[in-house]
């Protein structure tokens, strides 16, 4: 019954107890949902204790490879989700130059008027799920895994949750400071939804999946 969508708040409170979750509201607990749809598709997973002092969920690993599961998080630490106001410097688009001077403007007033220092980040992200697949051997990232979750039956809000992950799948950098797109580093996009029906719903490296078609397939 819950595999198919088909849960209360409560019957979904009562599984992710069994999973050492502890949900915080009705958002919290649709991510969770989801989070349990990939975990189910694994083998031999360590799941973590979530009492709100890590984020990670779970880990798997088999020979070659160890995979760790996120929420709502930047994950181990090796991949950034930030873009500093000093990225944007010196560039021959007009757009971002206007950007840097709306930034250091906004800073200026910020520190007159309200006497605080504000940061110099032009961008700043966290997913709702991270997954790592790191090589055992030699301690590098080979994929990663990037999720959004809206728990909506808006099509328009959904639409702003595709954008939040395009832009996580473009933006994300590895500890090199290189945006990972352009690496070797594998990379997919997993777009999670409410009762919203689905066309197309895998294209190239990214999928949306809902509550009416909730056929996941990752390559992890």
């Amino acid at each position: 019954k819950m595999e198919n969508g088909d849960y209360t708040q409560q019957q979904l409170q009562d599984v992710l107890h069994e999973f050492f979750i502890l949900p915080a509201n009705e958002d919290v607990l649709f991510e969770l949902y989801w989070i349990v749809q990939i975990l189910k598709q694994q083998n031999n997973v360590v799941y973590s204790i979530m009492d709100g002092n890590g984020t990670k969920v779970a880990s798997w690993a088999d020979d070659e490879y160890d995979v760790s599961l996120y929420h709502n998080s930047v994950g181990s630490g090796s991949i950034k989700f930030m873009i500093h106001r000093n990225e944007l410097l010196n560039s021959s688009n007009a757009y971002l130059n206007q950007e840097v001077k709306a930034i250091d403007r906004y800073n200026a007033l910020a520190k007159s008027i309200f006497h605080v220092e504000k940061s110099l980040i032009y961008w700043r992200g966290r997913p709702d799920i991270l997954i790592e697949k790191v090589h055992r051997g030699t301690n590098t990232l080979c994929s990663i895994v990037i999720g959004e979750i809206k728990n909506t039956e808006s099509l328009e809000y959904a639409s702003q949750g595709l954008k939040e992950l395009t832009q996580y799948m473009a933006y994300a950098k590895n500890s090199d400071n290189e945006y990972i797109a352009d690496t070797d580093i594998g990379i997919q996009g997993l777009l999670c939804l409410g009762e919203i029906p689905l066309n197309d719903s895998f294209i190239d490296n990214v999928q949306v999946v809902s509550l009416r078609n909730k056929e996941m397939v990752l390559n992890i």
